[in-house]
């Protein structure tokens, strides 16, 4: 069975789903919540992945340890550029 949520619980919802699935992927949230509710957007849970602070505080971390290690592997007398795309 499964059920349909309110413009209002959509959040809520997400919420749940985002926590329950141990902040996962946009895939295997929208896989859960299909489970229990027929009407979620993809966009609804791809908005409050975007809009969550932890993920955003994890992202900023793997994206300076990945630079990090980039730069490290360089050769030690080179001078290649490096553009930073941010």
């Amino acid at each position: 069975m499964t059920y349909y949520a309110s413009i209002e619980e959509t959040f809520d919802v997400s919420k749940s789903a985002h926590i329950s699935t141990g902040r996962g992927g946009r895939d295997h949230k929208l896989k859960e919540l299909q489970k229990k509710y027929s009407n979620i957007p993809t966009k609804a849970v791809e908005l409050f992945k975007s809009l969550c602070q932890e993920c955003q505080k994890e992202r900023k971390t793997a994206d300076v340890e990945g630079w990090c290690r980039f730069i490290q592997y360089l050769p030690r007398n080179s001078r290649q550029e490096v553009n930073e795309s941010n």
